[in-house]
């Protein structure tokens, strides 16, 4: 009956986002886009983006589907300015959780949601974009998506970046593409790391949206030591390695909770953490894009 009830829950919310997303990008956001002026059609749209945002995520959570626990904001984000705040991806909500926190917030997504009559219009609306050469199968312009990252940051916007470029694979973190390092280098803006951490799987890469735990998940959404750029010399290979190394050591201990929160039980569990252990050094297939 409880996975009954969760499964009901978890397809209200889809159609609610759903239906709810078509209405909003193609008539709301319109309409508040209504002025001559560039920066208050995208202030006003973002206002209603965090505003539609702020309401649904906390609903996930009165419907017993999820649950949320921020860290206390850095410094780096707490003293204003651009920066950019570099998360692992676990599940695919994880992008409508940041913006509810930080509605400011531009990033690159994948050509299927720029161009999805779902998620479309919302997204490019507020600032989204995908990356440079964003046809799909077509080759990305890595250099291109990059600059575009910079210039957003120097006009002052923050960007947040999933560097795996998609959901992480069961048990183990893909690794992380460096322009948003990168970009964030060359702009001279802080790295704001964000590990999402939630408490069991849920909507990960190859499971079906429906595949969930029979209790709430609970995300805990820790931050990492932040990385400051300006005034410094840093190489971003060697920026970005130290920050994977950090999001690694923290993924496996996420892991090795899940397997005590089971009571050393077996599962799928138990074989993601052997999984995890391996995974500094599993090869992993070359892919475009920063």
């Amino acid at each position: 009956m409880r996975s009954f009830l969760r499964l009901a829950a978890a397809a209200l919310c889809f159609a609610i986002f759903g239906i709810g997303s078509l209405i909003f990008g193609w008539v709301l956001l319109p309409l508040a886009g209504l002025s001559f002026d560039a920066k208050t059609r995208l202030r006003r749209r973002r206002a209603m983006v965090h505003l539609v945002i702020s309401r649904f995520v906390p609903l996930m959570a009165r419907l017993g589907f999820t649950g949320y626990r921020w860290d206390p904001l850095p410094a780096a984000v707490t003293r204003g300015g651009p920066f950019v705040l570099i998360a692992n991806h676990p599940t695919l909500i994880d992008t409508l959780i940041v913006l509810s926190r930080f509605p400011e917030m531009s990033s690159v997504a994948k050509p299927f949601y720029i161009r999805s009559p779902i998620t479309g219009p919302m997204l490019r609306s507020i600032g989204f974009f995908a990356p440079m050469g964003e046809a799909e199968g077509e080759e990305v312009e890595a250099g291109a998506t990059v600059a575009r990252m910079v210039e957003l940051l120097r006009e002052g916007r923050s960007l947040v970046i999933f560097p795996e470029g998609t959901r992480s694979p069961e048990g183990r973190l893909l690794r992380f593409r460096r322009g948003a390092v990168e970009a964030a280098i060359r702009a001279q803006v802080p790295i704001v790391p964000l590990f999402i951490g939630p408490d069991q799987p849920l909507m990960r890469r190859g499971h079906p949206w429906h595949d969930f735990p029979a209790q709430r998940v609970n995300f805990a959404l820790e931050f990492l030591p932040v990385i400051e750029t300006a005034g410094a010399e840093l190489d971003a290979r060697e920026v970005n390695r130290e920050l994977y190394q950090r999001f690694q050591e923290r993924f496996a201990r996420l892991l090795a909770s899940r397997q005590a929160a089971l009571g050393g039980g077996a599962g799928d569990r138990s074989v993601a953490l052997r999984s995890a252990e391996g995974s500094a050094t599993e090869p992993h297939a070359p892919r475009h894009g920063p």
